[in-house]
């Protein structure tokens, strides 16, 4: 599969969850949690962001790297610190994050968990990265990239989760 027939995939899931979500979805009040429309919404989010990723070329960059180079296999610390830094992950994710997330009164499943922490990393380290590729095409030194990511990630992400995220998608209540 290309990855241009990935993305056409990804634009027509997009758009298939979008007219759905606005047909059927949009008057339902937003502090009543809904499973199947909180993964609509989380979906419109994912789609977003990779189809983002893909114009940015942060996803062609992402597929066509290698994972490591022979430089990074030689360095010691290059690999300690990958192995901690995979260690943390792996813990964080599969242990503390499934365990202590409060579910309230839904019922916890770890698959589904872990499917949604996969997307949801997956496609928010491409936004990430893709923001990071926006400010670098615009003519500015590379101390100027950097504050401007910082500054656009930095108002971007609490914002998204107060404001967005933690009310529509994931929010702290029980479904009704």
């Amino acid at each position: 599969m290309t990855i241009e027939l990935l993305m056409t995939i990804i634009a027509a899931l997009l758009f298939a969850l979008a007219a759905t979500y606005w047909r059927r979805y949009r008057n339902h009040p937003w502090d009543i949690y809904v499973p199947k429309i909180a993964w609509m919404r989380a979906g419109i989010y994912f789609c977003c962001c990779y189809l983002l990723s893909y114009f940015s070329g942060a996803m062609e960059l992402l597929l066509n790297s290698p994972l490591f180079t022979q430089q990074q296999l030689d360095n010691p610390n290059w690999l300690i610190y990958t192995a901690c830094s995979i260690s943390f992950i792996i813990i964080a994710y599969s242990g503390v994050w499934c365990y202590y997330t409060p579910v309230f009164e839904r019922r916890k499943n770890i698959l589904i968990s872990a499917i949604f922490g996969a997307l949801w990393g997956s496609s928010s380290g491409q936004l990430f990265l893709s923001i990071w590729l926006i400010a670098n095409m615009i003519d500015w030194p590379i101390w100027a990239a950097w504050i401007a990511t910082w500054l656009v990630l930095g108002a971007y992400q609490p914002n998204w989760h107060n404001i967005y995220w933690d009310h529509y998608i994931a929010p702290n209540t029980t479904p009704q």
